[in-house]
């Protein structure tokens, strides 16, 4: 099956398929919400965390709506997995900025710590797996520049900067992320 058999297909039924494990599903509904998580990421953007682990928090939120999505909960998936992304992201900050606030003195090294996480080594290669199999994808989708411009525009570079560095004007950076829209959502 390729991603533009999945243009007519509601985010709930690959919702349901990727939590069986479709990989593919997965895919196609991570390309759909990948603008969303760097939305939702640059809204939160503060000067102790970088853009890119606030991307990677929204991420986990949106892995997590994607595993925890029931139908029958009242709302739909856009708008859960908006709350989990949220989720996901406001506690790294807050997580954050809670380090902030202890004396220097009584942190604890990274060596030190316990390594924390919900997630196990074996989801974290699958997740590894899928986001590769999707920049392959991805790669097969785009042209050149779109691809260029994306990869900016998801670095957390503004229109302006990327059409500084590329030579080109506003407008053409514009229109290519338009045009990377369309081919990711088709």
């Amino acid at each position: 099956m390729c991603f533009i058999e999945f243009r007519n297909i509601s985010d709930e039924v690959l919702v349901e398929k990727a939590g069986m494990g479709g990989e593919i599903e997965f895919a196609a509904l991570f390309a759909r919400y990948v603008f969303l998580i760097k939305a939702r990421a640059s809204f939160y953007n503060t000067p102790e965390i970088e853009q890119e682990d606030l991307v990677q928090e929204g991420t986990i939120g949106f892995m997590k709506a994607v595993k925890g999505f029931t139908p029958d909960g009242g709302a739909s998936f856009r708008t859960y997995a908006g709350l989990c992304i949220d989720r996901s992201i406001i506690s790294a900050v807050k997580k954050t900025l809670a380090k902030k606030q202890i004396p220097f003195a009584a942190r604890v090294s990274i060596d030190d710590a316990e390594f924390e996480s919900s997630e196990t080594p074996e989801t974290v290669v699958i997740a590894r797996d899928e986001m590769r199999k999707l920049f392959c994808r991805l790669n097969s989708l785009l042209s050149d520049f779109e691809r260029t411009v994306f990869l900016l525009y998801a670095d957390g570079v503004c229109y302006s900067e990327i059409a500084d560095k590329l030579g080109v004007s506003v407008k053409s950076v514009d229109n290519a992320l338009q045009r990377v829209r369309r081919k990711i959502s088709n």
